[in-house]
């Protein structure tokens, strides 16, 4: 049996913030640039899709919409289908028939921008003739969304 000499002891709060400090100091300008970071990252939704290929020989609608009960600010971007920009965003409402556009196989379909006023939101809405998905985001400013469209 190993017999420890180790004595728990109570330290004040202040000691033991500065002794932790001294072990795993921050500097300032470190602690700056990750706060401005975090405020200017962006999160990304991602929504998985899956379509049969009939799917495709009818209406596969895209919409985008800036949801605000006033009419004021704007929304701008663009859509990507595999990298590729497709539509040019500078409505607060637009729409894509997908069908022609969507391949047999992953269809990565890929929408950023930004709005204003920041307390609006934007509703993103994916339709066929099976299938209705509508996501909205808002309190940020910047549209990121991913839309993957598997098809079979």
């Amino acid at each position: 049996m190993i017999k420890s000499s180790f004595k728990l002891k109570f330290v004040p709060a202040g000691i033991l913030i500065c002794l932790l400090a001294s072990m795993f100091p921050l500097k300032a300008e470190n602690y700056y640039d990750y706060l401005h970071q975090n405020k200017n990252s962006q999160q990304l939704q991602e929504t998985s899709i899956n379509l049969n290929v009939n799917d495709l020989q009818t209406a596969n609608i895209l919409r985008i919409v800036k949801v605000d009960n006033l009419n004021n600010g704007n929304l701008k971007g663009e859509v990507k289908l595999g990298g590729e920009k497709i539509k040019e965003i500078n409505s607060n409402s637009t729409e894509i028939n997908l069908s022609s556009l969507l391949k047999q196989g992953t269809n990565i379909l890929e929408i950023s921008g930004s709005y204003t006023p920041i307390n609006s939101s934007i509703k993103v809405e994916f339709s066929g003739s099976d299938t209705l998905i509508s996501q909205e985001t808002g309190g940020s400013g910047k549209l990121n969304q991913r839309l993957i469209i598997k098809i079979k």
